[in-house]
């Protein structure tokens, strides 16, 4: 005996349900790929101040995504914690007068602090993984 056509709604049901772990895996950021601490990745941080520092966190993770990709500014002193998750290791290098790194093993943390005297955008990347692990520091 031949199965029995589902009808319109029913159609659309089964349709929704097949659907519903690749739109769970959209809707959460997901990749397929296990293991990325950067699935929801901050866009944007503004600064904890310490003192008269401003002081960002900025880790690379295994996503090949630097968190945050913008840092927002006020001319001044500014410390980055630049720190590297996962097993993927990182530089970070950009435009005058942000400092360079030029190794980050897996799980390790570099503070560097730098001055900024004049507003801009100036961008920033890991060396080992241009362009796409990329991010600016905006300084108003």
């Amino acid at each position: 005996m031949a199965p029995r056509p589902l009808s319109p709604p029913a159609r659309s049901v089964a349709r929704l349900a097949a659907a519903a772990p690749l739109l769970l895996a959209v809707a959460c950021g997901g990749s397929g790929s296990s293991g990325s601490t950067h699935a929801m990745a901050a866009a944007t941080a503004t600064p904890t101040i310490v003192g008269t520092t401003q002081v960002f966190t900025l880790d690379g993770g295994d996503d090949l995504m630097w968190s945050p990709k913008v840092l927002l500014a006020h001319p001044g002193t500014i410390t980055l914690h630049v720190h590297t998750s996962g097993q993927t290791p990182h530089s970070f290098t950009g435009d005058a007068p942000l400092p360079t790194i030029d190794y980050l093993a897996a799980g390790q943390t570099k503070d560097v602090t730098f001055t900024v005297t004049k507003p801009g955008t100036y961008h920033f990347v890991c060396t080992f993984h241009a362009p796409g692990m990329a991010g600016e520091l905006v300084v108003s």
